[in-house]
């Protein structure tokens, strides 16, 4: 499983879906159909929709590994890019000590003096370093935060899958370009002409009288 973050990395680049394995590309027959079941079990075609998006409009894409204790099965679960604030990096700037994800959520709470439902956000943070992460409470924030360990199977890696973008990364704060700066811009200023282009081809054909600091005297006009 130490090898997963670079085997979806792989994927990613090369295979956007299980049909793009070749037996030219010198898989052999059993290792093709072990990578086609893996593909199949972390439904590959969603995870792959949502790694695209996430590269094009966030610049990384990030997936927690997870272990399903009832199924006994690893799976991907998808975190909002805009939710990771910090990569820390070590001193060299290559390898990743930890990451920083935050996470917002309400709760509805009866306030007792008032009667009224009142509603209190909440911000909680996970630190996922090697060989598990740690929770702190975001509605307890003095609380001591709760450690969750890797599997013995996962050993010490982070368990956080990170897809960087083709862009040039941030090197030193451990995060991608975004390539949809380079296009967006440009798309909103053409749909915005387009639709500039519209409105006068519907007045044109459906024409409008409108007068300026004035008015009409409706018992003289026809």
């Amino acid at each position: 499983l130490g090898y997963l973050t670079s085997i979806v990395n792989t994927i990613a680049l090369m295979c956007p879906t299980p049909s793009s394995f070749e037996k030219t590309n010198g898989l052999k027959d059993a290792i093709n159909e072990k990578l086609l079941d893996f593909l199949k079990d972390m439904k590959w075609r969603d995870l792959f929709q949502n790694i695209i998006i996430s590269l094009e409009t966030e610049g990384d894409a990030f997936f927690q590994i997870c272990y399903d204790s009832t199924k006994k099965e690893y799976y991907l679960l998808p975190l909002e890019s805009s939710n990771m604030v910090e990569i820390k990096k070590d001193l060299l700037g290559k390898d990743n000590l930890y990451y920083k994800y935050e996470k917002t959520r309400t709760k509805t709470n009866l306030n007792i003096d008032s009667g009224v439902f009142e509603d209190s956000s909440y911000t909680d943070v996970f630190i996922f370093t090697k060989n598990g992460y740690y929770f702190y409470n975001g509605e307890y924030p003095t609380t001591t935060p709760t450690f969750i360990p890797n599997t013995p199977l996962m050993g010490d890696i982070i368990p956080i899958v990170h897809i960087p973008s083709l862009t040039n990364s941030k090197k030193w704060t451990g995060f991608s370009n975004i390539p949809a700066v380079s296009y967006f811009d440009v798309l909103n200023v053409l749909i915005t002409q387009d639709t500039d282009r519209r409105l006068i081809n519907r007045l044109a054909g459906f024409p409008r009288l409108y007068i300026t600091d004035g008015h009409i005297d409706k018992d003289k006009s026809s």
